[in-house]
């Protein structure tokens, strides 16, 4: 947690030592040693008015020597403090987050000189009404060949006292050169720039003084960086990557350093807060299964979050909003492994501006399922190979196969073999699974009927004798299919026409014998056991010759015998 320094009122930590934590403008004499960060002795604070500021009071804390974050390094104090104050553009021009000196000689308009006089320990002073006008003042600091460390502060206020920089006045330091006072090891100081990433990069800066206070560029999302040498993107997840400084508290009671900018002055805003903890809150990103195999709920929670930071949550994938609040149910365009980013909006502090948290999601729709049968129909006991070597996976998962007879477990493996002596119809399934959590979105089924063959069967039905020249019919009779094929017929014999295929033929003999038929029914399956063939014999009979003698001449009355044996 944190509260803005606001000058004198400093941030108090309820800490075992029970003492305030706070930041100083610091300057020291000439002949301090370079331990206490100050290499220049002369630092610029623009006093600046934003667009509709009323004329205000300038005032100075603790502008002499002998406060109570003042070092004094011998017995009495003997460096001189000056503050003069100029018109801006009589000094600068602006330059992005950055300012060009003018090579001109100005005079200030004001100008205060102190050294430890009691009327300005721990006490504010004026140094100037200023007018709300241009670009606004300049306040010079410079000390002379002392030894001591001068810390102090600056403020604009109204009429009414009524403290106005933060708001309609700001308070810029050009370049910084201050002092931490009574921090510890686990406070952390934050400044702002000015102006942040105006050219898309971040300037390189040169700190000294520091001794154990660390220093650290933090951006927007809280990452760290070096002071030089590795720039802050100027985005990042999709949007403007600011950034400013975070300074380490100091187990000293007064550490006073120093940041410049490497090739230009960098201006800061001096408004700078102390953080007693600076710690990620920790955030659980709960994930639960919806309705679409490519939508997920999720649910944000976090003891040290309020529902109103949840509730404002964006939810980024590939730096693209996909959804806000809590708990959204977000539709995923992407499949398989999918890194997703979670941003919430960060009020405690200046940075990060957001917390940034990621998980990865498992988008997972179900495989496809490819079944490969050479044949549909086979006759019993005969061998037929199923195959779903086929398969994909979206995902890139591993598949594993379980097959189903008639919806009972029979085999695993991309490919089942399948053989049976019962004729009938039998319902081949094979389960496709990527090993997902959710059944719904890691099954896939593809399922075939395979057909084993039942045998048709017919009898012929033929007189058994029958005469020369006499019309024969044969018929098909006691015809059966248990598979309801339509049944075709060919008939074959001699005197069967070719090709006799009717469920009847009929033939005319004109020698008398014994005469074979064949008739094959087929069922069209194109199975092994397709086709049944019956074979029959019928007779033709020769017709009887008739043979008798008598005598030549006989007597009336005779009585003569008549043998008619011969006949054949």
């Amino acid at each position: 947690m944190f509260r803005r320094i606001g000058l004198v009122t400093a941030f108090l930590l309820l800490g075992a030592s029970g003492y305030a934590q706070e930041m100083y403008l610091s300057i020291s004499g000439r002949n301090v040693a370079v331990e206490s960060g100050d290499s220049r002795h002369q630092y610029d604070i623009w006093i600046k008015p934003a667009t509709g500021a009323n004329a205000a009071s300038l005032q100075i804390f603790d502008a002499g020597l002998g406060g109570a974050v003042d070092l004094i390094t011998q017995e009495n104090a003997n460096t001189v403090t000056t503050f003069q104050l100029y018109n801006f553009d009589d000094i600068y021009s602006e330059n992005g987050n950055s300012v060009i000196a003018k090579s001109q000689i100005s005079t200030p308009s004001t100008e205060l000189v102190t050294k430890s006089e009691e009327r300005f320990k721990n006490r504010w002073v004026p140094l100037s009404n200023v007018a709300a006008a241009g670009n606004g003042y300049i306040v010079r600091v410079t000390t002379d060949e002392g030894d001591d460390v001068n810390s102090f502060n600056f403020r604009i206020v109204d009429a009414n006292g009524q403290v106005l920089n933060g708001s309609s006045w700001k308070i810029i330091a050009i370049d910084l050169s201050v002092g931490v006072y009574r921090s510890t090891s686990n406070t952390q100081f934050q400044i702002k720039p000015y102006i942040s990433n105006t050219t898309g990069t971040t300037p390189d800066l040169v700190s000294s003084g520091e001794e154990d206070s660390q220093i650290f560029k933090i951006d927007t999302f809280g990452e760290l960086y070096p002071i030089s040498g590795q720039p802050v993107s100027s985005t990042k997840f999709g949007r403007a990557n600011n950034w400013g400084l975070q300074i380490k508290g100091s187990e000293d009671w007064l550490n006073t350093l120093t940041v410049y900018g490497s090739e230009n002055p960098v201006l800061w805003e001096f408004e700078p807060i102390a953080l007693s903890e600076f710690q990620k809150p920790p955030l659980n990103i709960g994930e639960f299964e919806a309705t679409s195999c490519t939508d997920k709920t999720f649910e944000l929670s976090g003891n040290l979050f309020s529902t109103s930071d949840l509730n404002r949550a964006t939810w980024l994938a590939n730096d693209r909003n996909i959804g806000t609040g809590s708990g959204p149910t977000i539709s995923f365009t992407d499949r398989g492994q999918v890194p997703i980013d979670v941003l919430i909006p960060n009020e405690r502090s200046y940075f990060p501006e957001f917390w940034a948290y990621n998980k990865v999601v498992f988008v997972n729709t179900p495989p496809t399922a490819r079944l490969d049968v050479p044949k549909r129909i086979i006759s019993p006991s005969e061998v037929l190979v199923l195959s779903a070597e086929e398969s994909t996976d979206a995902e890139g998962q591993q598949v594993s196969f379980t097959w189903f007879v008639n919806g009972t477990r029979r085999g695993t493996g991309p490919t089942f073999t399948f053989s049976n002596t019962i004729s009938g119809m039998y319902n081949i399934s094979v389960q496709v699974n990527d090993g997902g959590s959710s059944i719904t979105c890691s099954i896939a089924q593809q399922q075939v009927n395979i057909r084993v063959n039942t045998q048709p069967y017919a009898e012929i039905d033929v007189a058994p004798v029958s005469g020369t020249d006499e019309t024969i019919t044969l018929t098909v009779i006691n015809q059966t299919d248990s598979d309801n094929d339509n049944l075709t017929y060919l008939w074959e014999g001699l005197g069967v026409s070719e090709n006799a295929t009717g469920n009847s033929v009929t033939v005319q003999h004109q020698q008398p014998g014994v005469y074979p038929v064949r008739l094959t029914v087929n069922d069209g399956s194109g199975a092994q056991n397709a086709s049944y063939s019956i074979n029959r014999v019928y007779e033709i009979n020769a017709a009887p010759v008739p043979e008798f003698s008598i005598p030549e001449m006989v007597a009336p009355g005779d009585v003569f015998p008549l043998n008619a044996v011969e006949s054949s």
